[in-house]
């Protein structure tokens, strides 16, 4: 699965055509800056590491294995 496909099915971003691109652009570290802040993170950088992806697969299902959240 990619960072787009997961932000989508997440509800962190829509489904449109331009958010299946593939590209890591503005919009896409914005998009995951933004989420970073919405996960009450105060290191937030927009950048889709390690630590972004387990919250991100884990959300609504099970806490965080990196952090417990």
């Amino acid at each position: 699965m990619t960072w787009q496909e997961a932000m989508i099915l997440n509800g962190i971003i829509s489904d449109n055509p331009s958010n299946h691109d593939g590209v890591w652009g503005n919009g896409m570290h914005n998009a995951c800056f933004g989420m970073q802040q919405g996960w009450g993170w105060n290191d937030a950088d927009g950048v889709a590491g390690e630590h972004s992806w387990a919250h991100l697969r884990s959300r609504d299902v099970a806490p965080c294995p990196k952090c417990g959240k």
